[in-house]
């Protein structure tokens, strides 16, 4: 693994300011690591290193001032770059780092490459700063659907598009965020159970540009706990987030423990939680609240009882979803938003994949689109046409380029032929909750 940097020759007709700000990057690494377009991707194994030069690269795609070039085996890439949305990750990486400029990276430490990367380009937006170059405009915020009043009596809006961060660790969790955040996301899906909320809310400090009101934290605590049980979870998770309050909190299942194992799965346990959750929205803890894998009748168990109603039952929902109509029925009646994780049913076998398989590819190349854009488009399409009672999507990817790409949904509709065709799709099948849980 080599590394050189060396500063940019003065080209014909520039001024010496704006070559002074280019920096010339020769890295050789493993075939693996490296990807056309955008440069690098993250490694198979997902260092953190190489996470924190995808999250740096893909900032600098959206933006301007001169052109940061860099070399990876033998192809050039040249991106612009933008102080506003790659300074504050630069800094995280080179804030404590010995200078490397000048010398080598050994092979098997990529730290190196990503710690002389950031500091170079510190160096080329300073570059920058110095020419006057302009500050880039924010990418437009996604749509929303309105969740109602918070206790406060301030409406709830809720953007149809968020990033999930289920089985992410902390590191993952903050490069991948802080990528979304740079692509236009404003809302965030994490849960207690997760593990990452400290890698979250770090992203949100370090990466967020705008207000804490304009961004939206989707959390959960786990189902079946005793009213102190779910307040200590919350304030622990508050804790671990770095926030005074989420903007939506659920019930994470309709059991304690898992789907393999449920725990205190009953009628009564599920309305004893409920009135936890109200007590922490009274509070100020959580400006909504709502449940997830929730069938019909665990829905009817919290209806039955409840002061404040669920907005939001997160259930796994995606083209093939053919057995939903029950509960969307029942959310359109009660005026829940049926939310859908996992809308590109990442486990489903290539004839039914719903990121490049047959189907979702075909339909796309009428728009333009990619299969993924397309299976996202079909949810968030309903979300825009039955705002009462649909929400939106959380794709989950650490890929920036991917991240960006989800992103990119709005912009086109599908016909009602296409919505039709993708609605009739049988495969892969999605759980409208898990109703074997008692």
């Amino acid at each position: 693994m080599v590394f050189r940097n060396s500063a940019a020759r003065r080209a014909p007709g520039k001024s010496e300011s704006s070559a002074r700000s280019g920096f010339n990057f020769v890295i050789s690494i493993a075939a693996p690591l490296a990807r056309g377009g955008m440069g690098l991707r993250l490694a198979a194994r997902r260092l953190r290193s190489l996470q924190l030069i995808a999250l740096l690269l893909a900032a600098a795609a959206q933006h301007h001032c001169s052109p940061f070039e860099f070399v990876v085996d033998g192809v050039r890439h040249s991106l612009p770059v933008s102080r506003a949305q790659v300074a504050p990750a630069a800094a995280l990486i080179a804030k404590n780092l010995e200078d490397t400029s000048g010398g080598g990276c050994p092979e098997g430490e990529p730290d190196c490459i990503a710690d002389a990367l950031a500091r170079a380009m510190l160096a080329h937006l300073d570059a920058c700063d110095a020419a006057g170059a302009p500050a880039a405009p924010p990418a437009p915020a996604p749509p929303s659907v309105s969740l109602g009043a918070d206790a406060r009596g301030r409406d709830v809006a809720m953007p149809l598009l968020g990033l999930g961060t289920w089985q992410m660790g902390d590191d993952v969790a903050y490069a991948s965020l802080c990528a979304a955040f740079a692509s236009g996301y404003a809302m965030v899906d994490t849960a207690a159970g997760y593990g990452n909320a400290r890698g979250v809310g770090r992203a949100i400090r370090d990466c967020w540009r705008g207000a804490r009101a304009d961004l939206f934290v989707m959390t959960k605590i786990p189902g079946g706990l005793a009213p102190a049980e779910a307040w200590r979870a919350h304030r622990e998770h508050l804790e671990e987030l770095g926030l005074d309050y989420v903007d939506h909190l659920m019930v994470h299942y309709p059991a304690g423990g898992d789907w393999r194992n449920p725990e205190n799965a009953s009628r009564a346990a599920r309305q004893t939680q409920w009135r936890a959750l109200e007590a922490i929205w009274d509070a100020g803890g959580a400006r909504s609240i709502g449940v997830s894998h929730y069938c019909r009748r665990h829905l009817d168990d919290v209806l039955s009882i409840a002061r404040v109603r669920p907005s939001v039952d997160q259930v796994e929902y995606h083209v093939g979803s053919q057995n939903h109509g029950d509960l969307i029925a029942k959310c359109a009646e009660e005026g829940i938003h049926l939310m859908s994780f996992s809308p590109l049913c990442s486990w489903s076998g290539p004839d039914h994949s719903l990121v490049d398989g047959p189907l979702v590819a075909g339909v796309g190349a009428r728009y333009g689109a990619s299969g993924a854009q397309v299976a996202l488009r079909y949810v968030v399409q309903q979300a825009l046409a039955h705002p009462t009672y649909f929400g939106g999507v959380i794709p989950r990817s650490s890929d920036p380029a991917h991240i960006a790409s989800n992103a990119a949904i709005f912009d086109f509709s599908l016909s009602d032929d296409d919505m039709a065709l993708l609605a009739a799709a049988t495969q892969p099948a999605g759980a409208p909750g898990d109703c074997a849980v008692a």
